[in-house]
């Protein structure tokens, strides 16, 4: 807490993760029980949630090309502008008649908010590495982690007595959390300045541009099989990660199915 209230970048990363986390959670949450108002409620929900999860399946490739972001600070305030317009867009959805093809748009957004969400997670992680001094990484990330987790949960709470203020106004709950990810926005904006000195962009043309994806692409394939192929002779290490990995796909499928139960109870 104390390197919180004390160190101004570790501080404003840290309320725009939170505020984005907080949105996040709310979406994943309204995403779901909109499912609900459509045809087939027990698929369209089983759907949904599974789209919630499934963003996880690709986390170490958003966070392999985080990583190589040439603008971490610019790069995460253009996120908070694509993520507000996923949201008016979800919202004028929500306006329409429910049908499957607008039920499919649902569910890309949803995959979109969560794939660009964890984006900006591992910015921001690369960001706190360089502004938080090597002895003090530790506790930062320690107490974002800890504050991540209160968020999340307070966020379903918030989320379920939001909607249900509102009426089941899914149109009002988007601009709300439109709100929620503009005041993330304008965290970073307003300590902007802090991180002018990190983040230098380097103009690239179209050929080079074509050149660094290329290399991207190829580079990420030999790291993952360079990698996978190290964790496979720890044998400690790789059952450990198999056990935590099937845990994980256990506990999303526990809870959709617990969900597609509610809704077929009469």
């Amino acid at each position: 807490m104390q390197l919180f209230l004390q160190h101004k970048p570790y501080r404003v990363l840290t309320l725009s993760i939170l505020l984005g986390i907080f949105g996040t959670t709310l979406f994943d949450l309204v995403s779901v029980l909109y499912a609900a108002t459509f045809p087939n409620p027990e698929l369209a929900v089983g759907l949904a949630s599974l789209i919630t999860s499934l963003p996880y399946v690709f986390d170490f490739i958003v966070g392999y090309v985080s990583d190589r972001a040439s603008n971490s600070f610019k790069a995460m305030k253009l996120v908070r502008w694509l993520q507000m317009s996923l949201y008016v867009f979800f919202g004028v959805l929500t306006l329409l008649k429910p049908t499957w093809w607008v039920f499919v748009l649902v569910l890309a957004i949803n995959f979109m908010s969560d794939i660009i969400g964890n984006y900006t997670a591992y910015l921001n992680l690369s960001l706190n590495r360089r502004v938080v001094a090597e002895e003090n990484f530790s506790l930062a990330i320690s107490f974002r982690k800890g504050m991540s987790n209160i968020v999340t949960l307070a966020g379903k709470s918030v989320g379920v007595m939001l909607i249900a203020l509102l009426a089941h106004n899914y149109f009002l709950f988007a601009l709300i959390n439109v709100l929620v990810f503009l005041a993330s926005y304008l965290v970073l904006r307003r300590g902007q300045k802090l991180f002018d000195y990190l983040n230098e962009p380097v103009p690239e043309s179209k050929e080079q541009q074509a050149e660094s994806l290329k290399a991207l692409i190829c580079q990420f394939v030999k790291d993952t099989i360079t990698n996978f192929t190290f964790l496979k002779s720890q044998s400690s290490i790789f059952n450990l990660v198999m056990i935590y990995s099937s845990m994980n796909l256990l506990s999303s499928a526990m809870t959709t199915l617990l969900m597609i139960y509610l809704l077929s109870v009469k």
